[in-house]
């Protein structure tokens, strides 16, 4: 089973990306790698970014950001989306 993120995108916090589970095709910028369940990589903010799953069976990843808000340009996308995180008491 192949399938593919919705293309790349580029946010304004460093975030972290783990393979919780199965196989994936990573990008930052130009450079690709291929990650496997246990381990990570460091997405600096600004950096294009994205993943496809490359395994045979279903792909779970966890993103962790820096910043409870943020800014995400989405590739081919001219506008800026925002997201927050909002406590629960």
């Amino acid at each position: 089973m192949t399938s593919m993120c919705s293309g790349s995108l580029r946010l304004t916090a460093m975030a972290s990306r783990s393979v919780l589970e199965g196989q994936a095709e990573l990008w930052l910028d130009d450079e690709r790698e291929t990650v496997s369940t246990g381990q990570s990589v460091i997405v600096p903010a600004g950096i294009w970014h994205g993943f496809r799953n490359t395994g045979s069976a279903t792909l779970h990843m966890q993103a962790i950001l820096a910043a409870p808000t943020f800014e995400a340009t989405f590739e081919g996308q001219p506008e800026v989306t925002r997201h927050w995180v909002t406590a629960k008491a």
